[in-house]
């Protein structure tokens, strides 16, 4: 079976001239897991942050702002094995081996606004796998909601967007102009 140029991994070679012409398109997508879709209120529930890197483009940094209904929900403090453990954090423990960040730049909940922050680098070159979880956020429900969403905040016109998978500070999430559309948000029910 012969492999097309568009199956082959992207060389760094082959990224910067695309970052330098403005044609690079990582098509690296993130999604929010939730490990249940219905909670009740005073439960505890996990949701996972992932992502997925199939054409295996070389990365140097990891950065998501999660938003939340904050009369719903409240993020609960999840931090062993974390490498940032001050406030109140999403976990990231179980998740070193196979994203070794060197560079632990943000990792809080700001429950009262209702956001999550976390971001993270890498100093080196360093192979990841083509999935995987960055990140786990564990959430309390507090109040009953048909439903609430959680999501991916994305400013596709901000110099530094709020969620990015990038290279050289190159964002590769999905394709220029549409990269929210290679996020997949969430949303869960919340009964008495």
């Amino acid at each position: 079976e012969e492999l097309s140029e568009r199956d082959l991994p992207v060389s760094a070679v082959s990224m910067a001239r695309m970052l330098s012409e403005g044609t690079a398109e990582g098509h690296v997508t993130m999604a929010l897991r939730p490990r249940v879709r219905e909670v009740r209120v005073g439960e505890d529930f996990l949701v996972d942050v992932t992502y997925a890197n199939p054409q295996g483009v070389e990365i140097d940094s990891i950065r998501f702002k999660v938003k939340f209904d904050p009369k719903v929900l409240q993020v609960v403090d999840y931090d062993e094995n974390n490498w940032i453990t001050k406030g109140i954090n999403i976990f990231d423990g179980d998740y070193h081996e196979d994203l070794p960040f060197d560079f632990h730049i943000r990792n809080v909940a700001y429950n009262g606004a209702g956001e999550v922050v976390y971001e993270m680098g890498f100093g080196s070159r360093t192979a990841i796998p083509s999935s995987g979880v960055i990140a786990t956020i564990k959430f309390r429900a507090i109040a009953p909601a048909e439903t609430t969403r959680i999501e991916f905040d994305m400013d596709e016109d901000s110099k530094k967007s709020k969620t990015s998978v990038s290279f050289l500070g190159f964002n590769l999430i999905g394709e220029p102009g549409n990269r929210a559309a290679a996020l997949t948000n969430a949303s869960v029910r919340v009964y008495e």
